[in-house]
């Protein structure tokens, strides 16, 4: 588990506090010693060069390659530090076996223009995005530490026009879609876990929003008609709240 610093940049906008870290890192740090998983928490990685001036963000993936090229590990989840755990979910582990494992991610218009942004770099790569996943929840095998080194070497290659393009964007996201491109390009096997493993709006629990995409016209809808008392009964339908 990675706690992003609060003063993170992510193209235009402007960065978000995360004081309610320690609140999810506990949900974390509970489920992990109830089901005898080791947990580890990431808050500053002296990563050596050539990876050292990467952002912090993309570093978490290189301390997840490490412990699997080494044999430290057999299987590794990452998961952002803004993401808490309901108490009863299973195993999410066997779910995945040696593939990657991860949820759908169902922004149709930011996963859209994200991939847009980025495919100047991949030019011999298309990435559906109903083939996209969001990187809040990732499990990844041992068979995986081709795929994390070969995101951080070219990473690291292609620094400058990364950030380049992504100081042009509102917000197209720092690591989650070329993590993308290149397990595609990889052709990795995605097993692609149910929602309830990353439940990423709470919009969703409502009856008009349950199966439908997130866009611009649903954010504007719930903001202008707040539905107060249904808003959270999402608790009841997600094991993994992001």
């Amino acid at each position: 588990m990675l706690a992003i610093p609060g003063n993170t940049r992510r193209g235009k906008r402007k960065p978000l506090p995360l004081n309610y870290v320690p609140f999810a890192r506990a949900t974390w740090e509970w489920w992990c010693g109830q089901n005898g998983i080791r947990f580890i928490y990431v808050h500053s990685l002296p990563i050596p060069a050539p990876n050292a001036d990467l952002p912090v963000q993309v570093n978490r993936w290189m301390m997840a390659h490490d412990l699997l090229a080494s044999g430290k590990a057999e299987q590794i989840a990452v998961v952002d530090a803004d993401t808490m755990i309901r108490w009863d979910t299973p195993d999410f582990f066997s779910l995945c076996g040696n593939t990657l494992g991860a949820v759908p991610d169902r922004k149709v218009e930011w996963v859209s223009a994200s991939i847009a942004g980025y495919q100047p770099l991949f030019p011999d790569v298309t990435l559906d995005p109903g083939q996209y996943f969001n990187s809040g929840l990732v499990v990844f095998s041992r068979g995986h530490a081709g795929l994390l080194r070969e995101f951080g070497t070219f990473y690291a290659a292609r620094l400058d026009e990364i950030l380049r393009i992504g100081s042009r964007e509102e917000d197209i996201g720092i690591d989650q879609t070329l993590l993308n491109f290149v397990a595609r390009r990889r052709g990795v096997v995605v097993t692609p876990l149910p929602g309830t493993f990353n439940m990423l709006h709470c919009i969703h629990s409502l009856p008009d929003f349950r199966d439908a995409p997130v866009s611009d016209a649903t954010w504007q809808r719930v903001r202008q008609e707040p539905q107060f008392d249904r808003l959270f009964e999402y608790i009841d339908q997600g094991y993994l709240w992001h």
